[in-house]
């Protein structure tokens, strides 16, 4: 939360996504993160989805705004929390779809399920 208050993210189109995210937020179940379900998508958790159309998946990690990895590996990318698909994928679980037939097919890492609660 207090990330919603920082100046760099007052932008026009950053807003609407941090007023998202504060409905998101607001909407949640707070709960310490050795609590957590080792299913639900959390910041920096890394997912699979899967297009159920045609069969496509890519992986992709839920990022900090700004935030860049130096994972050389083409096929995998990043979702910033406060764009429009780190706010469909933050807070969902495993089989749950966020775009008519995209699947969250698998969370590959999740930080509280391995106890990696300094990130």
């Amino acid at each position: 939360r207090a990330m919603l208050g920082d100046k760099r993210f007052a932008t026009p189109p950053q807003r609407k996504e941090a007023a998202d995210l504060r409905a998101l937020l607001d909407a949640a179940e707070i709960m310490p993160p050795t609590e957590i379900p080792d299913d639900v998508v959390t910041l920096n958790s890394k997912v699979r989805l899967q297009d159920r159309r045609n069969d496509l998946s890519m992986i992709l990690s839920l990022v900090f705004p700004g935030e860049t990895r130096s994972d050389s590996n083409p096929e995998q990318t990043e979702a910033p929390i406060l764009s429009p698909l780190g706010l469909s994928l933050f807070g969902r679980r495993v089989g749950d779809r966020i775009d008519g037939g995209v699947q969250i097919a698998e969370l590959l890492y999740q930080p509280e399920a391995r106890g990696d609660f300094h990130l």
